[in-house]
């Protein structure tokens, strides 16, 4: 399954610089942050007044999951959680591709939460051990980003796994 997430706010609106990328799937929020303060605009036009508000139903959650960012605005959560008629799913970050100049770098995290770099065009096969996930994650703007040879790199993916 992929999403393609191109704005900020739950409510895709822009609405915030930066956001939690659990914010903007939406899977974590309650009743009351689910309901917009703004109007249905086709409620609107049959004369009815009704505020925007998300719903989310998966058929079937899936066990491998890849987000698409389109620009550095998102804060990449370590871990999702995804509530269902009682069933709780988590998945955790398993991995991020960074790109910036015509060229991919990727990180990877193992079970054990250490992270993992690996650039194939300078370490070939071989991935580097960054550090532990809490260390990285301070010092790359929580993941967003990935320095190579003084070139910054976004990340364009973000890839989970159902725990």
């Amino acid at each position: 399954m992929v999403y393609d997430i191109t704005s900020t706010g739950r409510f895709h609106d822009d609405s915030e610089e930066v956001s939690l990328l659990s914010d903007v799937l939406g899977w974590q929020l309650n009743n009351r942050q689910r309901q917009s303060q703004r109007n249905c605009p086709g409620c609107i036009l049959q004369q009815r007044i009704s505020k925007l508000t998300i719903s989310l139903h998966f058929e079937r959650m899936p066990y491998f999951m890849i987000i698409e960012f389109s620009s550095p605005r998102y804060v990449i959560d370590w871990n999702l959680k995804y509530d269902t008629d009682g069933l709780l799913f988590h998945f955790k970050l398993a991995g991020i591709i960074y790109s910036g100049q015509n060229h991919f770098v990727c990180r990877v995290v193992d079970d054990s939460g250490m992270v993992w770099y690996n650039d194939g065009m300078t370490t070939g096969h071989e991935c580097i051990r960054e550090g532990w996930l809490t260390e990285v994650a301070e010092q790359t703007a929580q993941l967003r980003v990935a320095v190579v040879n003084n070139v910054v790199k976004y990340a364009l993916y973000a890839i989970y796994i159902r725990d």
